[in-house]
């Protein structure tokens, strides 16, 4: 099996049982993406620098995961304009037909993706410093009626530097520790659902998730500050 395939089959997670396989899987997944892969575009070659984990199951509830559908190893612009790589997701629409109904949150959903945060180029260090910026590389896919779009491509290259990381809080997940700015999330994350309205009453189960920390940080990168809500 090459690196592609093993990387696609790591974010299948949806067997994963325990707390503790999920940060597993995670870290070897950061460990890969910082250290054997690169990202090819038609403006230079860029290495990761600053990425966050986001993946809700029944087993790994995460609300602020954004539902969809996906295979994994897709390019995903998330909601909020940024570009994930997607996990293995099912989440149910409530009317498959119609692609702007809205989900529905179901126990057996799965979904979820990694969010780049940052890259760098190689051949200058030239920084992509937020997700709106790293989402630039994505918009000049080719010719619409021509199946050679110039889509950025993950590559797996020997020997790259290594790059050491440290973990963090992942950035902005709510405005402030105060329960009332946690029950607002909670309401805003219900609306993307048809079938729920309980999620304002989660609030110790959303600071649970908040605290985790699933963002991977490029060690020297002084432009990365700890943000804690």
């Amino acid at each position: 099996m090459d690196k592609i395939e093993e990387l696609r089959e790591s974010l299948v997670l949806n067997k994963l049982t325990e707390k503790k396989e999920f940060e597993t899987q995670f870290k070897e997944i950061a460990e890969n993406l910082f250290n054997i892969f690169i990202i090819k575009t038609s403006y230079g070659d860029f290495r990761f620098e600053d990425i966050e984990f986001y993946f809700h199951s029944k087993k790994h509830p995460d609300y602020i995961a954004h539902p969809r559908k996906s295979e994994p190893l897709i390019w995903y612009i998330n909601d909020f304009g940024g570009i994930d790589i997607n996990f293995k997701s099912e989440a149910k629409k409530q009317n498959p037909n119609n692609p702007w109904s809205k989900y529905c949150w179901d126990k057996e959903s799965y979904y979820g993706g990694i969010l780049i945060r940052q890259l760098k180029r190689i051949s200058d260090e030239f920084i992509l410093d937020s997700p709106l910026k790293v989402a630039e590389l994505f918009r000049n896919l080719g010719y619409a009626t021509e199946g050679n779009g110039a889509m950025p491509q993950l590559v797996y290259v020997e020997n790259l530097p290594k790059i050491e990381y440290i973990t963090d809080v992942r950035n902005n997940l709510v405005k402030s520790e105060a329960e009332e700015d946690y029950r607002k999330k909670l309401k805003t994350i219900s609306s993307w659902y048809s079938n729920i309205d309980h999620l304002s009453d989660e609030v110790d189960s959303y600071k649970d998730q908040v605290e985790k920390e699933y963002r991977y940080i490029n060690i020297t990168n002084k432009n990365n500050k700890k943000k804690r809500p």
